[in-house]
């Protein structure tokens, strides 16, 4: 279930993965969520570690509940060891970080840029709910240039790595451009 109340009326939501890091069926399916949105397939990380924790309802766990830690020392361990994954994307000079039941996006290459205002303002009007500017839960709208979203739903996504895809697309013309005319050179 998605907790999110920005959600418009029949639009499906993430699933609410808890919050990172994740279990290796959270992992799998924040990737999905990843390729589905049309980001590039290579452009996301998964980090993995095994972490010791203490066994449910363990003396160990009631004592750590409490603020008292206590590591294993023998055989008859009050703890497991089990795996978590943290999913991150970096693509188009943004960053997309899973968390419990959306995606956070922000630009991570200062050099790429945000979302130009006219173009935000666009996106807000089609999925301003879904895809809320600088992560404001009211589903604000822009009031400039955005850098950072927090995104509910697949199509949300999808519609977010579309525009990331075509402003990159255009730096990319207006860089090549700009350098051909510096040396004279067709683009």
């Amino acid at each position: 279930m998605n907790p999110s109340c920005n959600l418009e009326e029949g639009l499906k939501g993430f699933r609410n993965l808890g919050d990172p890091p994740f279990s290796t069926e959270g992992k799998d399916t924040a990737v999905g969520e990843l390729l589905d949105a049309g980001l590039p397939r290579g452009s996301y990380r998964v980090t993995t570690r095994e972490v010791e924790v203490y066994k449910a309802d363990s003396e160990a766990a009631k004592l750590a509940a409490c603020g008292i830690s206590m590591p294993s020392v023998s055989a008859r361990s009050e703890t497991e060891w089990v795996v978590e994954h943290e999913v991150t994307a970096e693509a188009y000079g943004w960053k997309f970080r899973r968390a419990w039941y959306y995606w956070s996006c922000g630009i991570a290459d200062q050099s790429e840029g945000s979302v130009p205002y006219s173009v935000a303002t666009e996106l807000h009007a089609q999925h301003g709910q879904s895809v809320r500017t600088e992560g404001y839960a009211g589903g604000s709208a822009p009031d400039g240039d955005v850098g950072r979203y927090h995104v509910d739903t697949p199509l949300g996504l999808r519609a977010l790595v579309e525009v990331l895809k075509q402003e990159h697309s255009k730096r990319k013309a207006a860089y090549d451009a700009a350098m051909a005319a510096k040396y004279n050179r067709r683009p």
